[in-house]
Formats: structure tokens, sequence, C-alpha cells
């Protein structure tokens, strides 16, 4: 083989190596990584809990058609990243909020098991 050809492949494989460790530190550090969008959605909160058999991470569910007069409703998943959001949300369960929603390409297990993970929600009056 050609050293040229081989300098070139020992640098791509290093930039490999390098990413590679990157995720997975990140992974390891329970945070989220690559936000691939954000944004709200207001809807009437369904249910939140607990789940999981090793980690325990808060989910729920938002109906966001409830109360529009149409016969499917459609739903939207996620993930809670605090447990005092997650408390909050307990509270108000059945009525209509607005929550702010993150989209990651890679959550850690023990974050959730959603790539929609919320931070933040506020009651719609």
């Amino acid at each position: 083989m050609d050293l040229e050809f081989k300098l070139i492949i020992g640098f791509f494989s290093t930039i490999a190596l390098v990413v590679v460790l990157l995720v997975g530190v990140k992974l390891i550090a329970n945070k989220p990584i690559f936000n691939y969008s954000e944004g709200e959605r207001v809807g009437v909160l369904r249910k939140i809990s607990k789940k999981g058999l090793f980690y325990k991470t808060y989910e729920g569910e938002l109906m966001l058609n409830a109360g529009m007069g149409t016969v499917k409703l459609d739903t939207f998943n996620f993930s809670v990243s605090s447990q005092s959001v997650a408390d909050s949300l307990n509270a108000n369960i059945g009525k209509e909020i607005k929550i702010h929603y993150n989209q990651y390409l890679l959550v850690p297990y023990r974050v959730g098991s959603r790539s929609y993970v919320i931070d933040g929600f506020e009651l719609v009056e």
C-alpha cells in the first residue's frame, strides 16, 4: 500500500474514533445529544407516569386535538427532563397545557424512552 493512502486511512480512523468517544461520553453523562428540533405543543395532558426496569424515567402523553369535534385523537408522547416538572404535570392531569419540547436524535436511557424531551409547560386559559 502507498504511504499516502495509509496516512489518509489513519487520519479518518482517528477522527471516527474521537467522534465515537465523544458520543459515548455524552451518553454516559446523561445528556441528550444532537438537538434536532424544538417547539411547543398544546393539548390536554392525558397521563404522566414513571417507567423503567432499572432506571425510572417520567413519560407523558398529550391529547393534541381534544375537544375539537374530531373522532380520532392524536397523541404526543414525551419524556420529562426533571422530577419537579413531572410533579407539576402530575398535578395538572386533564387540563389544557402548552409544553416546550426539544427533539433529540440520541437520548440516553436514563433520561427517557422518547426522542421528545420536555423541559417546561404552562397552563392554557
